[in-house]
């Protein structure tokens, strides 16, 4: 059974797509990078889709992509610290630990040297980002 809401069986895909408490994760990212999101999401083929048909420069899709790869990174980080040290970290504490390791790896990564936290927290960054 999936370690985070145990409804369903913990395949992949469940646990970084499907259940309810990683879809709360996603939909709170989304709603931070003003990307829509109706549409369910099922796989990491269908989010890089999505980012692909999203409008936006190329330097932007790879932020993009860097942080849903940063989000399932996370949501298989804290499904390890619930299994092996009995830690649970609500949708809150997960979206603003993404948040901020995002922004630690792209302003250190990124060409873009001018990224500022108070920018970044609500990624209102798309004239920064060309």
């Amino acid at each position: 059974m999936c370690s985070k809401c145990g409804k369903e069986e913990e395949t992949t895909e469940h646990l970084i797509f499907k259940c309810v408490l990683t879809r709360a994760i996603w939909w709170n990212i989304m709603v931070w990078l003003k990307i829509p999101h109706n549409e369910e999401v099922n796989s990491c083929e269908e989010q890089f889709q999505r980012i692909q048909a999203c409008n936006g420069s190329k330097e932007w899709k790879k932020i993009i992509m860097a942080i849903f790869m940063i989000t399932i990174w996370h949501i298989w980080k804290s499904r390890n610290e619930l299994i092996f040290n009995g830690q649970n970290e609500s949708v809150t504490k997960s979206v603003d630990e993404i948040k901020e390791l995002s922004f630690l790896w792209i302003k250190e990564r990124a060409k873009t040297k001018n990224l500022v936290w108070e920018r970044w927290k609500d990624f209102n960054v798309r004239d920064i980002i060309k």
